[in-house]
């Protein structure tokens, strides 16, 4: 079955790849590189720890940690020759720009000189992954996307938490990481020389204090998948609030619902805190006062009954696994 299911995953990655850059280098529009980077990085790391599994080989490994370097650079040779009058272009900065150019600055500083005891080699390959930051930064600075280009977006994301939520739920119910049935210990501990730790051999972060599971489903931890969260909250949110259908207003709620259940799965503090911040942020710039307190008496409910949920199940275990 998981011979199957890798055989699957792999034609599906060939030929959308393959597809989007035919796309991009036959219309010279660059955010076709978006869909793909959109798609691929949520699960950018649980994709080569199941190539590993499958393969046993490090040469997967690194064919899935270049594809974004490959795909980003056709991306800006597409920017580069599609325009005539690219060297007659003039680029206006602002101060968000300045800011990015200093921190590449700082980090090209940080190369050349001998600060600190870590090698050249590997200075250089945090500094090369700091550059493709840059590039991304750069590639949509200059882009203009249409309205159905920024829904389309919009839409790819909210589809990406909902599938997000429906894996938390089955790792829930299970009580079973995704990591875990892709061996993602052992390709942190073969190929990043990572020992696995926590009580579930993936990492600390998989779990709370109290060692309570934390689900990260195709994200590369729950932390990333906390903050993909909260982008993905803030789309649904403002489509809710702007839909003039009652129908869609449901959907979307039903969306808002389930990217909040993907933040309880990943239990992350610092991300339900901001989560707080973030919907009264929203709900303060469009003056929805009653939504704004409804929304606040909601989170600390929910916060409330999961920690009580939380305090039941750290009982559970200390009379299952502790011999008094």
């Amino acid at each position: 079955m998981s011979i199957l299911i890798f055989i699957l995953i792999t034609l599906t990655l060939l030929l959308g790849t393959g597809y989007l850059i035919f796309l991009l280098i036959k219309t010279g529009k660059e955010w076709y590189f978006l869909i793909f980077f959109i798609l691929y990085l949520p699960m950018y790391i649980t994709l080569q720890s199941f190539v590993f599994q499958q393969t046993q080989s490090p040469t997967g490994v690194l064919i899935i940690q270049y594809l974004k370097e490959f795909v980003l650079f056709i991306a800006l040779s597409v920017f580069v020759f599609y325009q005539s009058d690219l060297l007659r272009k003039k680029f206006k900065f602002n101060n968000i720009d300045l800011v990015f150019m200093a921190f590449i600055l700082l980090a090209f500083i940080f190369l050349v000189f001998p600060i600190g005891e870590v090698a050249f080699l590997a200075k250089a390959a945090y500094f090369k992954n700091i550059l493709l930051m840059g590039i991304f930064y750069f590639l949509g600075r200059n882009m203009t996307l249409s309205n159905y280009q920024i829904q389309l977006i919009f839409k790819l994301i909210l589809g990406i938490a909902f599938s997000a939520f429906c894996i938390n739920l089955a790792e829930f119910s299970s009580g079973i990481h995704l990591h875990t049935l892709i061996n993602y210990g052992n390709f942190q501990n073969t190929i990043n020389d990572v020992e696995p730790t926590g009580n579930y051999g993936l990492s600390w972060t998989f779990e709370t204090q109290s060692g309570i599971q934390r689900f990260g489903a195709f994200f590369a931890n729950p932390l990333d998948l906390a903050s993909a969260s909260l982008l993905a909250f803030a789309i649904a949110f403002i489509f809710f609030i702007k839909t003039p259908y009652r129908t869609n207003q449901i959907f979307y709620s039903g969306l808002m619902m389930a990217i909040i259940g993907s933040l309880f799965f990943a239990y992350s503090r610092a991300s339900l805190a901001a989560f707080i911040l973030e919907l009264i942020f929203i709900a303060f710039i469009f003056k929805y006062y009653r939504l704004l307190w409804a929304g606040v008496f909601l989170i600390f409910s929910s916060v409330s009954l999961y920690h009580v949920f939380c305090l039941r199940r750290f009982i559970f275990f200390c009379f299952r696994y502790v011999d008094f």
